[in-house]
């Protein structure tokens, strides 16, 4: 279909709309105007076949805009003890540490097993990527530095390299006591390392921080239960012996990183500046995809991230039927490892669509790259309000939302659902049908 001279004023109008934002003191209203005019103004390229560089307009303005915004980040590490209670309290204070390093706040969702970021958004996922990395390393190193000090109970000896005699535990009373004072150690070094840290740091994050205490104040409503239970937490400090142990192994294993430099923070922000895209795909797992859709779904499912992937946008993996969850994080390079959590999928339930939308939308890293989500169902959502109020709240910040159903799904719901492209397929044709729906992800230059 070709455009007439009105439609390709509107269309230009809308990317003049979106290079507005481009201001940096541009308050969030105007960029979240900013973002749904750009997903509108790409839908109508695409529907009419011009090319997105034809409306580009040169400016001198930075691409960047610094967004406040929000990311849930997840607890994967595995327990070094089964007994403890599944949520663990030094990597909920790990997390305010490094969030505090780069000027962001951390909330505790405390049943979620998760923490939420707050902050502008590079600052926020500079620090997200460096709490993963430590924490990893921290836990990990943790578990050596037991091993050590359980093999040293009951012995004493000399060490010819130091000239120093060597620290042994007289008794071992307890796993729990060790690994808490690591955990405090090490958390203590980083924050030391932080604060010189932040003597150097942009100012602009620093004013961003200062002013964010009510934009959190939401979660930090249960702060007097939260110390409460870190209080009684600590209560299994009853050694000071093993715990001094447990500070001087975290201490010494953050000397080792303790080159957390400017340079080094600069290069991470590079690196995801370069970030292009991010997708979540949703598929409905309700009890109604048994057999051959949900096969299907997942075939497509499987094919469609490889495109994305080739395209330069990372792909994950959101399930949804009574409830919704992630089941892969999103990731550049899709491989075996995306194939086969996709095959462990099983349906069971209705179909809670809006808990899906909502999910993605919490997990999506930052606004400064192009946000897919990609619904793949087979019927109509429990409730179709909801799930419309959920993909209007996710279009206003600029998330691109593409739907397929088979041919139960109401045409008409999906259309409303959608900013990009609805589509409805036979359930045998599904897999093909998805794969299709790659089309309409830009691709990076």
């Amino acid at each position: 279909m070709q455009p007439n001279e009105k439609k390709l004023e509107i269309i230009k109008k809308l990317f003049a709309t979106a290079a507005g934002a481009k201001d940096e003191n541009a308050s969030p209203e105007i960029i979240n105007e900013a973002m749904a005019a750009l997903t509108k103004a790409r839908e109508l390229c695409l529907k009419y076949k011009v090319e997105e560089a034809d409306f580009e307009q040169k400016s001198d303005s930075p691409t960047f805009i610094p967004v406040f915004g929000t990311t849930i980040v997840q607890n994967n590490l595995k327990r070094f003890n089964k007994k403890v209670s599944k949520r663990e309290i030094w990597w909920e204070e790990l997390a305010k540490v490094v969030a505090e390093g780069y000027f962001c706040k951390v909330g505790i969702l405390e049943h979620e097993n998760s923490v939420k970021f707050y902050g502008l958004d590079l600052d926020r996922e500079v620090a997200i990527f460096m709490f993963n990395n430590l924490a990893e390393l921290a836990n990990n190193i943790c578990k050596i530095e037991m091993k050590k000090a359980k093999e040293t109970v009951g012995l004493q000896g000399f060490d010819f390299k130091t000239g120093k005699v060597i620290e042994a535990l007289p008794e071992w009373i307890g796993d729990d006591v060790f690994y808490e004072s690591f955990h405090f150690g090490f958390r203590e070094k980083i924050a030391e390392n932080y604060l010189k840290q932040q003597n150097e740091s942009d100012e602009h994050s620093r004013e961003v921080f200062e002013k964010s205490h009510q934009e959190v104040a939401e979660f930090f409503q249960n702060k007097a239960h939260y110390s409460e239970q870190r209080e009684n937490y600590t209560e299994t400090f009853v050694n000071e012996f093993a715990r001094e142990i447990g500070l001087k192994a975290g201490e010494r294993t953050t000397n080792n990183i303790s080159n957390i430099t400017k340079s080094q923070t600069l290069a991470i922000k590079k690196a995801i500046k370069n970030t292009f895209g991010e997708v979540y795909i949703l598929l409905d797992t309700s009890g109604s995809m048994y057999g051959e859709r949900i096969d299907q779904a997942k075939a497509g499912a499987y094919e469609y991230a490889k495109v994305a992937s080739e395209k330069g946008h990372s792909v994950g993996v959101i399930v949804f039927n009574s409830g919704a969850k992630r089941i892969i994080e999103p990731i550049k390079k899709v491989n075996g490892f995306f194939e086969e959590e996709l095959t462990k999928v099983r349906v069971m339930g209705s179909t809670k669509l809006h808990l899906g939308i909502e999910i993605a939308k919490s997990y999506f890293k930052t606004s400064r790259i192009e946000r897919t989500i990609m619904i793949i169902t087979d019927g109509e959502p429990d409730s179709e309000f909801k799930a419309l109020e959920a993909a209007t709240e996710a279009k206003k910040s600029g998330i691109n939302i593409a739907a397929i159903g088979t041919d139960g799904a109401d045409k008409e719901f999906l259309d409303k659902l959608c900013s990009m492209e609805s589509i409805r397929v036979d359930p045998r044709k599904l897999r093909e049908g998805i794969v299709d729906m790659a089309r309409l992800l830009s691709e990076k230059t």
